[in-house]
């Protein structure tokens, strides 16, 4: 999968078949965590963060977007305290979740999130979502939606200060340890916005070259196979 390499030749590649829109790194369909994803804190097996399923019920406040959005990560269920026997997350669990590194190719993250901090905001919030930079630095902090609907948020990685083809990190960040208002999630986390020029790094010219090339070829290919309309500049249907 595209979303799984961190080189900036793949989103490069990308970039040369679409200049905007979405591009999906993760929305947990596969119904577990990708290898490359790691948690920290204690929970359900020794495990706080966890992808779980909706379909309606089951799951306390949570409901899924249509139309494909049946699996999403979450640390802690609402309203679920001990004792509890069940092997479900309790709201009370605590955890991190971290993403592997990305590479700034469009100009805007966005992700769909549920959940507290605490009853009512603070300027000092325990549950939170975090960009990170390439040395695991934050350069920007979200806080949890206070919502127990699904709820988008955002941020603009170029205002931040990252600069496209930057390698940064999401995080995930569960750290209140109660029994009420301390649960949160995540789904359809994706990159939008306008798509942007990135440069290769050195170490992986000839491989971008390649991969461009191969990319070049298949547009190539399509002008021939579609018909190309000189009268507007675009693919004929």
């Amino acid at each position: 999968m595209w979303h799984r390499f961190s080189f900036s030749c793949v989103l490069f590649v990308a970039l040369a078949t679409s200049s905007s829109g979405a591009f999906v790194l993760e929305d947990f369909e596969s119904g577990s965590f990708e290898a490359d994803w790691t948690i920290t804190g204690t929970g359900v097996g020794d495990v706080s963060w966890i992808v779980g399923g909706e379909t309606g019920t089951g799951v306390v406040n949570i409901e899924p977007l249509p139309p494909d959005n049946d699996f999403f990560a979450r640390s802690g269920e609402p309203n679920r305290k001990p004792p509890d026997s069940s092997g479900r997350p309790l709201e009370s669990d605590v955890g991190v979740l971290t993403s592997p590194k990305y590479s700034v190719g469009y100009t805007t993250l966005e992700w769909i999130a549920a959940g507290w901090s605490g009853r009512t905001p603070s300027t000092n919030p325990e549950n939170y979502f975090q960009i990170l930079n390439h040395a695991f630095v934050e350069v920007e902090k979200i806080v949890a939606p206070h919502s127990d609907a699904w709820t988008p948020l955002s941020v603009n990685l170029i205002d931040i200060g990252l600069s496209p083809g930057a390698m940064f990190y999401f995080r995930a960040v569960d750290g209140r340890n109660a029994d009420d208002y301390g649960w949160i999630a995540i789904d359809n986390l994706q990159f939008t916005g306008d798509a942007l020029a990135v440069v290769p790094e050195a170490g992986n010219f000839l491989s971008c070259a390649l991969l461009v090339g191969l990319a070049l070829t298949y547009i190539g290919s399509k002008c021939v196979s579609r018909g190309f309309s000189r009268k507007d500049g675009e693919l004929a249907t």
